[in-house]
């Protein structure tokens, strides 16, 4: 919540001057940066970790 720069400070700076769309713009981003980042774990695990299927 204290941060200068990033999606958080983004999101919290839109929030208070009530601009919702930009708002909402951040938290759809975070929403695909999170996914984006599942995915890649998941193949890396697939091929790093052999024992587990």
């Amino acid at each position: 919540m204290g941060a200068s720069s990033g999606l958080g400070y983004f999101i919290k700076n839109y929030s208070d001057y009530a601009d919702y769309t930009n708002v909402i713009a951040g938290i759809i981003l975070i929403g695909i940066v999170v996914s984006v980042l599942n995915v890649f774990l998941s193949f890396a695990e697939r091929r790093l970790i052999k024992w587990k299927e």
